[in-house]
């Protein structure tokens, strides 16, 4: 079996949308088990281990939200990208219409500047930490309402 790559990845997730919990974990083969600390009365919260793609690629962290009243419309999934660097050059050649939506405020160098598009399910976005700006950081995907 071919591994997935990141490219692969981006490509593949938003078929999915709507995201729920079982989808995510197909499409990623993992298990997302409750974020207890971020869930509350209007939001559970999701997280997952590390997933491995090819080039050395690795998703160190799967985050997962979606609101109790709207889960069809309002969700979140952050996906935390490192290992072997992505470029940022790559991303945008790739990904056409690319708006940058956040820049770092300088507080941190983990903050990060994203590059979104709307797209009919919702809103992806890359994000690009200051500490290495040329290079991937993560990735989001966002339901229409969220």
């Amino acid at each position: 079996m071919k591994q997935l790559d990141v490219w692969n990845l981006v490509d593949d997730l938003p078929t999915h949308a709507p995201f729920d919990k079982e989808k995510i974990e197909q499409a990623l083969g993992i298990v997302l088990v409750p974020h207890e600390q971020i869930s509350n009365q209007y939001v559970t919260a999701l997280k997952g281990r590390p997933v491995h793609l090819a080039q050395d690629v690795e998703i160190e962290a799967v985050s997962f939200r979606v609101s109790v009243k709207e889960p069809t419309e309002t969700w979140l999934l952050h996906l935390t990208v490192a290992g072997q660097c992505v470029a940022r050059r790559d991303i945008l050649a790739r990904y056409p219409r690319l708006e940058i939506t956040s820049a770092p405020r300088g507080r941190s160098l983990d903050e990060q500047t994203y590059y979104s598009r709307i797209e009919p399910w919702g809103k992806m976005s890359f994000g690009f930490a200051e500490r290495d700006p040329e290079c991937l950081s993560s990735v989001l995907f966002a339901g229409p309402k969220w």
